[in-house]
């Protein structure tokens, strides 16, 4: 079972040059979250850290899929 961390978050941001609301934006998308959903679970992530599913989906997602990651050919085309 994939657990993510705040480092997991870290990587992503630095390695695709993203900001963590994107990283919420995206897995909304692949979810199919609303957007005032989306925004709500954002306000408590800023408030206790922990993220909804969708997101740890999201960057379980990314950091499975290590060749297009490691060599930053990822599609950010969902980010926002």
């Amino acid at each position: 079972m994939f657990m993510c961390n705040m480092g997991d978050l870290e990587k992503i941001q630095i390695r695709l040059g993203i900001s963590t609301y994107e990283v919420f934006v995206y897995g909304a998308k692949c979810w199919n979250i609303s957007e005032s959903k989306m925004e709500h679970d954002f306000g408590e992530y800023i408030k206790d850290g922990k993220f909804p599913f969708y997101v740890k989906s999201a960057i379980e997602l990314i950091l499975s899929d290590n060749e297009d990651f490691l060599s930053n050919k990822y599609d950010t085309s969902l980010w926002i």
